[in-house]
């Protein structure tokens, strides 16, 4: 618990937090995105129907292809901006690491503080990268879609 008192004046830990809800809300909608994808899917892939009845108005309307196919797209490029500003986040990071690196000898005591808040820019950098892996995952997902949306409407 004593290295808590250091990683609570981090400066950028309030950021940190805030790119942990912005992607567990941007997680949620690439979640629900894919279910609505999926959902649309098989029901293209349902023997029952044709696809005209799934793509005229009597079965799934067009519109709501091209809604899900607008949210992929407006959701991946929403979450290449958040990427973007993790990356600055990254930088700014490595700029109060190399900033704050002491000089010369310091005392012991001063020496534990620099140490954990070394240790809490690398935890923060760590799950940012964690977290920018996740959103080129999610972005793939998104991609996916639109190119299985385009392709179908193609196809039709």
């Amino acid at each position: 618990m004593e290295d808590c008192r250091e990683a609570v004046c981090y400066p950028l830990l309030i950021a940190g937090i805030f790119a942990e809800l912005e992607r567990e809300r941007l997680v949620a909608r690439v979640e629900d995105l894919l279910d609505r994808f999926t959902l649309r899917t098989e029901m293209l892939g349902d023997d029952t129907r044709g696809w005209r009845q799934v793509l005229n108005g009597q079965g799934e309307k067009m519109s709501d292809l091209l809604s899900l196919y607008y949210d992929s797209r407006g959701l991946e490029r929403g979450m290449r901006a958040v990427k973007a500003q993790l990356s600055k986040m990254l930088q700014h990071i490595e700029e109060l690491q190399n900033k704050y690196h002491p000089k010369e000898s310091i005392p012991k005591e001063e020496e534990e503080k620099w140490i954990n808040f070394r240790n809490t820019g690398i935890r923060i950098q760590e799950r940012l990268l964690e977290i920018c892996e996740e959103y080129d995952r999610k972005i793939d997902d998104c991609n996916m879609i639109m190119e299985d949306l385009t392709m179908t409407t193609q196809l039709v």
